[in-house]
């Protein structure tokens, strides 16, 4: 049976957590289009795809979203806040 979505991307482990599902990352990056249209559920500030997660611009919340496979997990409970040094040190390598 052909893929639905055209040419599926590798997916490679990046990390596995003891207890939780492994997070995958795709070769792809999001697509612009939908990251124009994300916002952090929290602060509802933008954010930015930075070392394959999506991260809250948000200085006062700090939200690190997971991506598993080419999907954002948007979800408030699966997301981490980053202590506030990490947060500059990765807002300083993002586009």
């Amino acid at each position: 049976m052909p893929p639905l979505c055209g040419a599926a991307a590798p997916l490679i482990v990046r990390r596995s957590v003891p207890g939780r599902r492994p997070v995958y990352d795709s070769d792809m990056p999001i697509d612009p289009a939908l990251l124009d249209i994300l916002v952090c559920p929290v602060s509802k500030a933008p954010l930015r795809e930075i070392d394959g997660a999506l991260v809250s611009t948000d200085p006062a919340t700090r939200m690190r979203y997971r991506i598993d496979g080419a999907v954002p997990v948007m979800l408030v409970e699966e997301a981490e806040q980053l202590p506030e040094a990490e947060w500059k040190a990765v807002m300083s390598r993002g586009r």
